[in-house]
């Protein structure tokens, strides 16, 4: 962005490079992602087959173990605000 205008990566409009200027850049200077080699598939596009086999293994947190103390800190905190809530009221 030069005062206002926007530029685009192959023309620069009428924009004049002075002493002093100052540019906004944005964007990376990480070359462009390839895009994928496989399609996409859709659960609508599967076969019976393939649908059958990709719901054995349905997607999802597997081990609820490790979060359990932190699910219950969060209820206990939400239970006691929800009690000082009715309190004031």
């Amino acid at each position: 962005m030069v005062k206002g205008q926007t530029i685009g990566d192959d023309t620069w409009g009428k924009v004049n490079l002075t002493n002093g200027l100052t540019l906004l850049m944005m964007g990376s200077a990480d070359p462009v992602p390839e895009l994928p080699t496989e399609k996409v598939k859709f659960l609508e596009d599967m076969t019976e087959a393939q649908l059958a086999r990709h719901m054995q293994h349905p997607g999802g947190l597997k081990n609820l173990g490790k979060y359990r103390s932190l699910i219950r800190q969060a209820l206990i905190i939400t239970i006691n605000l929800i009690f000082q809530v009715i309190l004031v009221i």
